[in-house]
């Protein structure tokens, strides 16, 4: 699931992330999922990009099995990626998977229209290169 938040500051000034949570093992609770996202956007909210370090820890509470809490910018920009620190500042935006889902406007999208709710894809596990139904807020 995504979750739109809006950082602290007045007119362009305001940053505008996307906090999402994506799931391998479809047998974890949406709840659980949902509580995660809506932590890290209230901290977010509250602390604004200085709560990355935190949400990036992978011994912190937003990395748990493999399944981690994400941000990025409503243009594509990926901020904080535990389980794929590499594309951290990689513009997602024309990400395909197999079968030809632009997961990226996907996510955003249902974050900029809706306020949040549940993207399903095809995305390689942590340490894996073959792509898996991943379900993400």
């Amino acid at each position: 699931m995504e979750e739109l938040v809006r950082e602290e500051g007045e007119g362009p000034f305001r940053k505008t992330y996307i906090v999402g949570c994506g799931i391998y093992n479809m047998k974890m609770s949406r709840e659980f999922i949902t509580d995660a996202v809506d932590q890290a956007a209230a901290l977010i909210e509250k602390e604004g990009s200085r709560a990355f370090g935190r949400i990036r820890d992978k011994a912190g509470p937003f990395v748990f099995l493999d399944t981690c809490v994400f941000v990025g910018t409503p243009d594509g920009i990926v901020l904080v990626d535990p389980a794929f620190p590499g594309v951290e500042g990689t513009n997602i935006i024309g990400f395909r998977d197999v079968n030809n889902k632009s997961v990226a406007v996907e996510y955003i999208n249902t974050a900029l229209k809706d306020g949040s709710g549940w993207v399903t894809y095809l995305w390689p596990k942590p340490g894996e290169n073959n792509p898996r139904p991943r379900m993400s807020m």
